[in-house]
């Protein structure tokens, strides 16, 4: 049977509403190390919901713009920074993120999250950069799923970057990035696209500071 959906507008529809509570602390005990912890809460209201509603005598079906999400998300993030030596240095940050929310779902909120970063200067003119990341799974809203959702698989990837400073003002770079697999989705955006996986790439740049 013909059936007719449509996205209905709302006068009464109203701003959405945050309070966000942040509390962070910086600790650098010497010149080699330093670290950062913070913690938060964010306070939600008035968040955007589409209801369905269903006329049966013309087959329409009506999703309307309404506010009835509520809730709160909240984690914690979390960075250190060593300098091994004078030719290393390292930096280390995790992130962790959850939610309670009613009539709403945090779409691509992923978790877990882990990076490092690794600085290697191999002499005066050449240095090696190495980052490490994780991301947790998570899922996105996707209008042409048959359930309106899309999962997303957590991945591990790496980029390399090796540098050469010919002099002071000029700098060649080759860079390679996600280099622990082919490819990998990372997000997929709501409407009217397809999902789209991150491949697999490298470049070359030659930079020039003045």
């Amino acid at each position: 049977m013909p059936v007719t959906v449509n996205v209905v507008g709302n006068k009464e529809f109203k701003p959405e509403t945050l309070i966000a509570y942040e509390l962070g602390y910086r600790f650098i005990p010497n010149s080699k190390l330093s670290a950062d912890f913070t913690v938060f809460c964010h306070d939600y209201r008035d968040l955007r919901t589409a209801d369905l509603e269903f006329d049966g005598a013309t087959l329409q079906q009506n999703f309307i713009m309404e506010n009835n999400g509520k809730g709160e998300t909240y984690g914690l993030e979390l960075a250190m920074g060593y300098q091994f030596s004078d030719s290393f240095k390292a930096d280390l940050a995790y992130g962790y993120s959850n939610e309670k929310l009613e009539n709403k779902t945090a779409y691509g909120m992923s978790r877990h999250q882990v990076s490092l970063r690794g600085q290697f200067d191999l002499s005066a003119a050449l240095d090696l950069n190495i980052w490490l990341r994780y991301v947790d799974e998570t899922t996105a809203a996707y209008i042409f799923s048959a359930t309106g959702e899309y999962d997303i698989d957590d991945y591990m990837t790496m980029d390399l970057r090796l540098g050469w400073k010919i002099s002071p003002k000029f700098t060649v770079s080759l860079v390679g990035q996600n280099l622990l697999d082919g490819s990998h989705m990372e997000f997929v955006q709501e409407s009217f696209s397809q999902p789209i996986e991150v491949p697999r790439s490298a470049y070359a740049m030659l930079s020039y500071r003045f």
